[in-house]
Parts: structure tokens; C-alpha cells; sequence
């Protein structure tokens, strides 16, 4: 469940990061090559993560710290460019939300107690 939530937050963080880096509608945001590069880090990390893979466990709080600045500094680049900054201010709500719940729910796990698989 905690893995879960922080594929939750990276998915959020990386989409507000995403909106400020390429501008125009989600559909033709898509077709550009640096919305996909942005997304790899996202799917690495995830991949890692819920196969439990000591690298992206180690990383799991500096993963979310840095998602919850990317989601941060979008709502801050939406505000800024005087845009709709609705959207922005919804992914910023869910990747700190999932954040605290993921780090939450991460405490009492057996991951937390037992480390990542080996």
C-alpha cells in the first residue's frame, strides 16, 4: 500500500512538473519528445519500487521530498505565469495528501522493519 501511494505521488509531482515544462492541452503535451523524457525517472523509480528493490527503497523519503518540491514549484510556476492554476493546485493537494499517507503507511511496514528484499 505504501509503495502504491508513492507511485501515487511521483505520478502527481511529475505531471505538475510536466504541465510547466511543455506547454498546451494534455493531448498534444503527449507528442512531445520531453514528456516522455520526463516521465522516465517516474517509471524507473516505480519499477524499482514496488519489486522492492533496495536502491529505490533507500530513496523512497528523498524521492517524495523531491516530488513534493516538483509539485510545489508547478503550482508555484502556474501562479507566477498568471495561468489556471487549479490543476496545478489539485496535483500539489494529492502529492503532499499521498505523501504523509505513504510515509505513514510505510512505518508500520514489513519493509520498514525487515529492509528491502535482497
Amino acid at each position: 500500500m505504501a509503495a502504491g501511494l508513492a507511485v501515487v505521488v511521483g505520478l502527481a509531482a511529475t505531471v505538475s512538473v510536466t504541465a510547466c515544462l511543455v506547454p498546451g492541452p494534455h493531448g498534444a503535451a503527449r507528442a512531445q519528445p520531453l514528456y516522455w523524457l520526463s516521465m522516465l525517472p517516474l517509471v524507473w523509480w516505480a519499477n524499482g519500487l514496488v519489486r522492492f528493490e533496495p536502491r529505490a527503497v533507500r530513496c523512497w523519503r528523498a524521492a517524495l521530498s523531491l516530488a513534493c518540491l516538483g509539485a510545489g514549484a508547478g503550482l508555484a510556476a502556474a501562479l507566477w505565469r498568471a495561468e489556471d492554476w487549479t490543476l496545478p493546485a489539485l496535483g500539489c493537494a494529492v502529492t503532499l495528501a499521498s505523501a504523509c499517507a505513504s510515509l505513514a503507511v510505510h512505518r508500520d511496514s514489513l519493509v520498514a522493519r525487515e529492509g528491502p528484499a535482497r
